[in-house]
């Protein structure tokens, strides 16, 4: 799933994710004020992404405020600069 765009408030919840092409969640290009709560993410790399590139500072400063709260993972991982369990973020705010 991505949400991209400048996508705002936006609330993803109850979902199962898993076995996906690229990554499981990807939340870029500027959007804001997300919510991605109570799901489950199992069997699968780059599972979530937020923020999509380190030099897209003129599109994501002030944007990409995220939290994740009661979201279970298994059998996930991520790239090798994370800010929790199978998250990859580039920019932006998560809180986790």
């Amino acid at each position: 799933m991505n949400i991209q765009n400048g996508s705002t408030n936006v609330w993803i919840d109850h979902n199962d994710f898993s076995n996906g092409g690229d990554g499981l969640l990807d939340i870029t290009h500027g959007s804001d004020f997300i919510t991605v709560s109570w799901n489950r993410f199992h069997n699968h790399d780059k599972t979530l992404l937020l923020g999509h590139a380190d030099d897209n500072s003129a599109e994501d400063n002030g944007h990409l405020r995220v939290t994740y709260v009661h979201n279970y993972f298994d059998g996930t991982t991520s790239g090798t600069r994370g800010c929790g369990s199978a998250t990859r973020c580039t920019s932006g705010v998560g809180k986790i």
